[in-house]
């Protein structure tokens, strides 16, 4: 039975009156036996009326930060534009649209990290315990005290770990940490053993057991259990007749464990050997970016189609604590994975641990190819317009020709010669540059920097000098790379932010930019919007192309209003780029998001994927919280795809309405001073960030965030950070 037939069978399983259930785990109706999750994971909002949670205070369905509930309008943003929040897919497989909007089950963008949505990944290991010696890829806990290997049967084709002769705990450890963070899915054979005498109080598990275990230690003492995060133990079964008449039986099961504590049980047959599948996938516990496991047990010798019985939601650790830098960790987060017995109540059959891929928009990989922080001077950019400062990152992705093995890295970002702190002061001028690289590496021969700004003033600030550049100060760029159906490059089209005289900034775009470096952009700009009332200053555009139906684009943007946070809009542009009347509206305001967003969104990176089943919106942005720190966060809105007649194949529909925005549960998706990003040696916030797919890797996704960083000395420095992101859409 394939890794794909397990999670097909989990898809169709109910929840049988044989699941004892304790504490977290819950049957519902049609769903299995899934965690039931918090009403604010159904719909986005609401917990209950008046009521507060992590700082999101709710109201007749509305919300607002800062730790105070709503009342009425209270909530309203500016221009009266509250955002709807978009209910959330409930269940994953029961073949129903939970939510309504058109989207079935793992279609939904909401089902993406759920088991049965997972693709396969690759075995990590797989043992069927035949070796002569196992300790060449297992470790014998306690390390420092290793007793005797345990006894090992054949049963038919198939060698049993039957554990150890005496009375204590022992454990095999796996010699490399288990990747966890995009999901596993660790399965093994076992046999609860029937024994002659009662262990145990009339219906408690018998205290001999075998077990697999998720740890988050590589080691143990003498005598003591593995620490476990999550465990899955086999305990055997006695039946005792008494006086000719009354039976007296501790029935064999299937136990989950969290640190000794049982969380739910699965009552089984002795001297039966079953099949048991323990699934983990990235989840939002409370929250928080986590992880949580389901189990599935059946008979090992049903035919597939057949369901076994079902337990899940459980909890196992937030991703954040998981173990990384460790062999089999380095990219992706993890545990170690355990095999754990105490006498003879359970044997132990073969065992195999294989990743999946889900989506996880909290999981980023540090080491892409061996990149590492880039610099002013690891990009090469010359002092003299961008010595002190760089930042507001946009990135494109490209071949050059249809033969080409790896793509082009284009990135245009924000510099200047004097710190933007200044700007307290007086105002900083900045300007354009642009790098292009094959590898993405650390250094400054990997890059080819433009020498003098491709938009901009050489210098592009004079304070120190003491007078007024000429040219106007332009910063904020985003491109918009368009490639043929191979990923081979057609134009760059630049949109960017000018200062006007009044210190705020309009919003340009130039199209048909030259792709090389060195030569200069050809024109300023063509102006698209500028201030209103509703906003006194814009910023950070970014562009989407609406794909299909009447064509045009969508052009993100921050608005600053005259009092209150930022938040982000969007406008309707033509073909040509003009603006279309009457399109320009609110798209994600700081309450969708909650507290951490209190002080403002700023920065929208969009990014639209379609399917068959329909288009989803991806958004991430910059949040900044009371305090001033910001974060990373994402929102998302699904369109379905309309039916095609004649039996045609449908493709996600064009963007010609934006779906209503719906912040990530487990927002932030990253903070300034997460160990991903490298070394933080002081205060560290994140000032902006691009994403970009790659060329020729449909599951791929590169960031670059940029980071401006307080040292403890005082010195202010500006980095970008380069991070992956293997993402598989619903």
């Amino acid at each position: 039975m394939t890794g794909a037939d397990v999670r097909g069978a989990a898809r169709r399983s109910a929840c049988p009156l044989g699941v004892w259930l304790a504490g977290v785990a819950a049957c519902a109706a049609l769903a299995g036996c899934w965690e039931t999750p918090p009403r604010r994971w159904y719909d986005g909002g609401p917990v209950a009326s008046g009521a507060c949670d992590g700082g999101l205070c709710c109201d007749g369905g509305l919300c607002c930060d800062g730790g105070r509930c709503c009342e009425d309008g209270g909530c309203d943003e500016p221009d009266g534009g509250v955002v709807p929040l978009r209910p959330r897919e409930r269940v994953c497989d029961d073949g129903l649209d939970n939510n309504g909007n058109g989207l079935i089950d793992c279609d939904d963008f909401d089902c993406a990290d759920h088991a049965s949505c997972c693709a396969d990944g690759l075995v990590v290991f797989q043992e069927d315990w035949s070796a002569p010696d196992l300790t060449f890829q297992w470790d014998h806990l306690p390390r420092a005290t290793p007793t005797s290997p345990p006894v090992r049967v054949a049963e038919g084709e198939r060698t049993m770990l039957r554990g150890w002769p005496d009375s204590e705990p022992h454990a095999l450890l796996w010699n490399s940490c288990v990747p966890l963070a995009l999901g596993a899915e660790l399965r093994f054979d076992a046999v609860a053993t029937a024994r002659g005498s009662v262990c145990r109080d009339w219906y408690e598990p018998c205290d001999r057991y075998a077990a697999v275990v998720l740890s988050p230690v590589a080691d143990t003492l003498p005598g003591q259990p593995l620490l476990d995060d999550l465990a899955v133990r086999v305990h055997g079964d006695a039946r005792v007749t008494t006086g000719g008449t009354e039976t007296v039986i501790n029935q064999a099961m299937v136990r989950v464990t969290q640190g000794e504590q049982e969380l739910a049980r699965v009552l089984i047959d002795p001297e039966v050997r079953y099949t048991i599948a323990l699934r983990v996938t990235p989840s939002t516990h409370e929250g928080t970016a986590s992880l949580r496991a389901d189990l599935e047990v059946r008979e090992a010798d049903r035919p597939p189609e057949e369901v076994g019985q079902t337990v899940g939601g459980f909890f196992v650790r937030a991703q954040a604590t998981l173990e990384r830098d460790v062999s089999g960790c380095l990219d992706v987060g993890g545990l170690y994975a355990g095999v754990e017995m105490l006498g003879d109540g359970a044997r132990l059959g073969p065992v195999r641990a294989e990743t999946l891929a889900c989506a996880n928009p909290s999981q980023f990989q540090d080491r892409p190819n061996g990149t590492a922080t880039l610099t002013s001077g690891s990009l090469g950019v010359p002092a003299s317009y961008g010595g002190a400062y760089i930042g507001a990152p946009s990135l494109g992705s490209s071949f050059n020709s249809a033969s080409d093995a790896a793509p082009r890295w284009d990135l245009f970002f924000e510099a200047s010669n004097e710190p933007p702190e200044l700007a307290l002061v007086a105002p900083v001028g900045f300007a354009i540059s642009h790098a292009r690289s094959a590898t993405f590496g650390a250094l400054s021969t990997d890059w080819s920097t433009s020498s003098t700004p491709r938009l901009g003033e050489d210098p592009p600030s004079c304070l120190a000098s003491g007078g007024g550049c000429a040219d106007e100060s332009v910063r904020d760029p985003f491109l918009l790379v368009r490639r043929d159906s191979g990923d081979v490059l057609q134009d760059f089209t630049l949109a960017f932010a000018a200062r006007l005289p009044t210190g705020a900034h309009t919003l340009r775009i130039e199209e048909d930019v030259s792709f090389s470096p060195s030569v200069p952009l050809g024109g300023n700009g063509v102006p698209v919007i500028t201030p209103d009332g509703a906003c006194r200053d814009l910023r950070d555009p970014a562009l989407l192309a609406v794909g299909g139906g009447t064509g045009g684009y969508w052009l993100f943007f921050t608005c600053i209003p005259d009092a209150g946070p930022s938040y982000l809009r969007a406008a309707r542009l033509e073909n040509d780029f003009s603006l279309r009347a009457g399109t320009v509206q609110p798209v994600l305001t700081p309450s969708a998001v909650g507290s951490l967003a209190s002080g403002g969104l700023f920065g929208p990176e969009p990014m639209l994927r379609r399917t068959a089943a329909g288009s989803t919106l991806q958004l991430w942005f910059v949040a900044r919280d009371g305090a001033g720190n910001t974060t990373l966060g994402l929102a998302t809105g699904q369109l379905p795809a309309a039916a095609v007649p004649d039996g045609g194949v449908a493709l996600g529909p064009p963007l010609e309405v934006l779906p209503p925005l719906a912040a990530y549960v487990a927002n932030p998706v990253l903070r300034g001073n997460e160990p991903v990003l490298g070394v933080c040696p002081g205060l560290c916030r994140i000032t902006g960030a691009a994403v970009s797919d790659t060329a020729g890797v449909t599951d791929q996704l590169r960031f670059l965030i940029a980071r401006r960083v307080v040292h403890p000395g005082g010195a202010v420095t500006s980095d970008l950070v380069p991070l992956t992101q293997m993402w598989r859409g619903p």
